[in-house]
């Protein structure tokens, strides 16, 4: 059959050509693997780094004498909890950019001047999303300054089921990540309201994880429907294919996963199922969705049959 519609607007080569790196000579993992590495360690190492002089800075002894103690998650958790996870995180980036910059040079797979050029660009290219991200935390300030969680609470918790709450809290961040194009910007908008929300309503941890992942769960789930997430243009154009046509087939496959997460999960564990039973229930109901409603794919080395002729007997 057709892989893309008479319509489509597909990525030409031409445009392909201008993402691409001008990359030349040996193509090697490592040029991916140690500045990623280096990210992922140097973040970890600057959280700490950053928490335990926060700790000593404030001088509460309580915390003192726990990371001043043996090495132990009790050091790690009060190190992180204290820590400027922004600085640390920029910190990080940057050191991490450094290697890539000083390994591509080494290698000469392009020059100092284009390196810098290149990350100018891809800097450019977060404008928005930081601006979104920035324009959301300024918006969750707001609504803590509001009180805006103390109105929701006293006028949602004696009114709404509880087994409800996980449910509409989900539908509002889908529906809010699907029109923003960001999950982070909708976590950054309904965490501080889900959180103490959920709170009011029963103390029960279970219910308590659950909401919150009921906020983690709706902005991914929207996000990844949303035609104007970035990740979801990315990766239409990584394809060459049609943007809504891949925005069309990502929403039938995560909408039914959606509609099973609520009907198996959510409501059954806020009327108090055991955990592992729905997450069970829920992966039964996967596979016999795929058994019952999934199509082989078409295997493109085999000629497709003309009407008529297989299986014709007159």
């Amino acid at each position: 059959g057709k892989v893309f519609a008479d319509d489509a607007a597909i990525m030409s080569a031409a445009d392909t050509e201008k993402l691409s790196a001008g990359r030349k000579g040996p193509l090697k993992v490592s040029n991916a693997l140690v500045p990623v590495l280096t990210l992922i360690v140097a973040a970890f190492a600057a959280l700490f780094y950053n928490g335990y002089q926060n700790i000593l800075a404030a001088g509460d002894p309580a915390q003192v004498a726990i990371v001043t103690s043996s090495f132990s998650f009790a050091t790690l958790r009060e190190c992180f909890s204290e820590s400027n996870a922004s600085l640390a995180l920029s910190q990080a980036a940057m050191l991490a950019c450094l290697v890539a910059i000083f390994m591509g040079s080494r290698q000469k797979l392009f020059s100092i001047k284009n390196a810098v050029d290149a990350w100018i660009k891809g800097a450019g290219t977060m404008v928005i999303t930081v601006t979104i991200l920035i324009l959301a935390w300024s918006l969750s300030g707001i609504i803590g300054s509001l009180g805006t969680a103390d109105y929701l609470v006293g006028l949602i918790s004696g009114r709404m089921p509880p087994f409800l709450l996980a449910l509409v809290i989900f539908i509002m961040a889908a529906v809010i990540s699907f029109a923003t194009g960001t999950s982070y910007g909708t976590m950054g908008i309904l965490m501080p309201l889900a959180i103490p929300l959920a709170y009011a309503i029963s103390p029960d941890p279970v219910f308590l994880y659950m909401n919150i992942g009921s906020v983690l769960t709706g902005a991914i789930f929207g996000d990844h429907c949303s035609p104007i997430s970035d990740t979801t243009i990315l990766s239409s154009m990584g394809a060459g294919c049609d943007h809504l046509a891949h925005v069309n087939t990502q929403i039938m496959y995560a909408l039914p996963v959606a509609l099973i997460a609520i009907v198996f999960c959510f409501i059954p564990v806020a009327l108090g199922m055991p955990v592992y039973i729905c997450l069970l229930m829920g992966a039964l109901a996967v596979t016999a969705l795929l058994v019952f409603f999934g199509k082989h794919a078409e295997d493109p080395e085999k000629p497709r049959g003309k009407p008529g002729v297989a299986g014709d007997r007159g």
